[in-house]
């Protein structure tokens, strides 16, 4: 679970990222980013038309936010973000659903250099 701090929850920051976001695409997520002077602030969004069952969509989401949880520390502050599961995205493996969490932060050049 993301904490309290790194969520993006209001209605209004979350329309704001997906209208003046820049967009990433990956096979399995979309990406809209936005810098801010906040901390990072993420949500995740997975529709019925992309994963039927409710079960499904927030076990996929659930994967999504743990696997984001894990790359916080090097995932660069400032920013809002909100990832989109595509369709298809609830057939794929914890691995694949990892690889694509680590694809889409580095192609948006979120995360930091080691």
């Amino acid at each position: 679970m993301l904490s309290r701090l790194h969520r993006l929850s209001k209605e209004k920051d979350i329309k704001l990222v997906l209208g003046r976001g820049r967009g990433f695409e990956h096979h399995l997520v979309r990406m809209r980013a936005i810098k801010t002077e906040n901390i990072t602030r993420i949500t995740f969004i997975v529709s019925k038309k992309a994963v039927r069952r409710v079960v499904d969509r927030n076990r996929v989401k659930r994967h999504l936010r743990e696997f984001t949880r894990k790359l916080l520390p090097v995932i660069r502050e400032g920013f809002d973000v909100v990832i989109i599961g595509k369709q298809g995205i609830g057939n794929a493996t914890r691995e694949q659903l990892a690889q694509a969490t680590n694809s889409i932060f580095s192609r948006a050049n979120l995360l930091e250099k080691r």
